[in-house]
């Protein structure tokens, strides 16, 4: 563009393209913060297993997979 003026855009169509390029995404899922599991049996090893499996379900709600209880 060689000694030609700059483009000139109308002010809506500024506001327009400035919105459409800089609208924010659609919003994702909210991060899971807490994971509720109920221990199946008493002691220790009931909440070690009841540990282990809130940790496998909130793995798989962050990756997006269904979450099997």
């Amino acid at each position: 563009m060689d000694g030609l003026p700059r483009r000139m855009y109308s002010a809506a169509a500024i506001v327009e393209n400035r919105l459409r390029r800089k609208c924010p995404a659609a919003p994702a899922a909210m991060p899971v913060t807490t994971v509720h599991v109920e221990p199946r049996k008493p002691g220790a090893s009931g909440y070690r297993e009841a540990a282990q499996r809130g940790g496998a379900l909130a793995r798989a709600l962050l990756q997006g997979r269904p979450a099997l209880a």
